[in-house]
């Protein structure tokens, strides 16, 4: 999400910067890539990474607040293209983005610890203690 937000603030200044077809058609594939990097699928991705089996809720928080944001951000860009005009409502997101969102993403989210995938056991006959052992990666006999 981060190279996805990265991504968005290059889209956001460019379209601003776009005096003509080929280049505002360049903005909005740019935009068009930054948003498949930081819409809801990767940041149920990001949940799920994050929290693991408790991103539960914390994904149904983040469908409520992406289901309502729309009620707040629609009408600021609104107010904002009305006062400033699109190309300066557009430096402005690519601002937001660059002052509160890519912080946000780099210090703000928690790092889930790596956890390395169980060993597959390969004797079937092994013992429970065995077994456990294998798992934790520590052995039950005795060093030599």
């Amino acid at each position: 999400m981060i190279c996805g937000t990265a991504v968005a603030i290059l889209g956001f200044a460019t379209l601003a910067l776009a005096h003509g077809p080929v280049a505002y058609v360049i903005a909005w594939v740019i935009l068009g890539m930054a948003g498949s990097a930081t819409l809801t699928t990767p940041a149920f991705i990001l949940l799920n990474e994050v929290f693991g089996r408790n991103a539960r809720s914390a994904i149904g928080a983040l469908m409520l607040v992406t289901g309502l944001s729309s009620s707040l951000f629609w009408p600021i860009a609104s107010l904002l293209s009305q006062a400033v005009g699109w190309r300066i409502t557009c430096l402005i997101y690519a601002a937001a983005m660059v002052l509160l969102s890519l912080p946000l993403l780099i210090f703000g989210l928690p790092r889930g610890e790596q956890t390395p995938p169980e060993p597959a056991i390969a004797d079937l006959g092994a013992s429970p203690a065995a077994k456990a052992d294998a798992r934790s990666g520590s052995s039950s006999a005795p060093s030599a």
